[in-house]
């Protein structure tokens, strides 16, 4: 088991390193009162592949039509666990593509130590950008 999980991690390395791409991460500026003021500080750059996972969902409905399945999508971030990613919390922003997302949960691939995958969600200010 610990060869299958070796090549599992040499796998996920080499596609980050080949397919990945730098994105800054920011976190809330907090007063004294652990309340966010609003700004956003540089918190590190991460080094890895932005991809999107599709969930099935179903969902029923009381009319004659039956029941309807809809997927939803899930941005998603894969990196390498190091020094930056293990900084990531809950709530910081990653940039990606020129928009700004939140980051939803960080889980720990297998719970195995080698790779982030962080769930994100889209962040949309309107027409104008805050950050």
């Amino acid at each position: 088991m610990i060869l299958f999980e070796r090549f599992e991690a040499s796998k996920i390395r080499r596609f980050i390193s080949r397919y990945g791409k730098p994105h800054d991460v920011k976190r809330a500026v907090l007063n004294d009162y652990n309340e966010p003021t609003g700004d956003y500080y540089y918190l590190c750059t991460l080094f890895g592949v932005y991809h999107e996972a599709s969930y099935k969902h179903l969902i029923d409905n009381t009319t004659d039509d039956g029941t309807f399945i809809r997927s939803s999508i899930e941005p998603m971030f894969l990196c390498m666990v190091d020094e930056n990613s293990s900084n990531v919390k809950v709530d910081d922003l990653i940039e990606i593509n020129g928009k700004d997302m939140v980051v939803v949960k960080v889980k720990d691939i297998n719970n195995s130590g080698f790779a982030y995958d962080i769930s994100l969600r889209y962040i949309d200010y309107g027409s104008e950008s805050r950050v």
